[in-house]
């Protein structure tokens, strides 16, 4: 089975468990103005997530361990 999510539906995980909660690893974080752009890693499984930029924004370093989540609408499974 394959799903598809876009980056911009994760978001890192909070007090408030999501229906769809993973454990990753920090790869890189990329600054494209208003849009922040974070490289996570599941195993060997690489991907993006994306998250706007404000001043208050605190982003975990590069190498840590943290959880994302997305909502249950944002996973779109692929059937072929």
């Amino acid at each position: 089975m394959r799903v598809a999510i876009r980056p911009e539906r994760f978001n890192f995980a909070t007090e408030e468990r999501k229906d769809n909660v993973i454990d990753c690893t920090i790869e890189n974080i990329t600054f494209l103005g208003s849009i922040v752009r974070v490289q996570v890693a599941l195993g060997a499984l690489k991907f993006f997530m994306d998250t706007f930029n404000n001043p208050f924004l605190e982003l975990p370093a590069i190498g840590s361990k943290t959880q994302i989540s997305c909502s249950r609408e944002a996973v779109l499974v692929l059937t072929h």
